[in-house]
């Protein structure tokens, strides 16, 4: 499977209708309404924002899509039909309308719909996914330069520093990378430090 690296947009024109789409990373499914809301405030005078996530892996995947006041199974469903079929995941995927006037009646608006889909992901740059697991660790100051460059080899992106009377580091490492990064921040730190790793993400 793979996710997007960055976002992308497509325009379409279908009989006067300007159909906006965009696919962008995406892993949280609590913040779509939020992200709707946004792209219909800066599309002023739209008609829609319908949208369609994929959020997971193939063992733990999960959807979502909405219609956004266009016929039921018209607009939503067709392109969540598309992103599932497309091997994308953690993928939110927009489609703003402006209606140009002239109605496409059922079979138009599907078709227009998992069309602007079709294009949006062929021209997403993406990524393989890779699985991953949340790890902390602890680090005195006079250790932390070898540390972070033992994590960053790794592959490790680093999702917050607390900086107090130590240092405190959180991210992701990819999974078959964690025995081995364990395994050299103890020799590198000579037990000092320990990979404090999650069950799973």
């Amino acid at each position: 499977m793979y996710t997007p690296t960055r976002s992308h947009s497509v325009e379409q024109r279908i009989r006067n209708s300007r159909f906006i789409a965009r696919a962008e990373p995406f892993t949280d499914p609590r913040a779509v309404k939020g992200r709707v809301e946004e792209l219909r405030a800066a599309n002023p005078g739209c008609a829609h924002v319908v949208h369609t996530f994929s959020v997971g892996d193939e063992n733990n995947r999960s959807f979502g899509m909405s219609d956004d006041g266009e016929p039921h199974g018209t607009a939503g469903r067709p392109a969540h039909d598309v992103l599932k079929g497309s091997n994308i995941t953690n993928c939110l995927v927009t489609i703003v309308r402006y209606f140009g006037g002239t109605k496409l009646g059922t079979g138009g608006l599907v078709r227009a719909y998992a069309g602007a889909t079709r294009e949006v992901l062929a021209g997403v740059p993406v990524e393989e996914l890779v699985e991953t697991r949340g790890f902390s660790v602890t680090v005195p100051y006079e250790l932390y330069e070898p540390v972070r460059k033992i994590l960053r080899d790794a592959g490790a992106k680093i999702r917050d520093e607390g900086f107090t009377e130590i240092v405190r580091v959180e991210g992701k490492l990819p999974a078959g990378a964690v025995g081995r990064c364990a395994e050299e921040l103890r020799e590198a730190t000579s037990g000092a430090v320990f990979l404090d790793v999650a069950d799973g993400e």
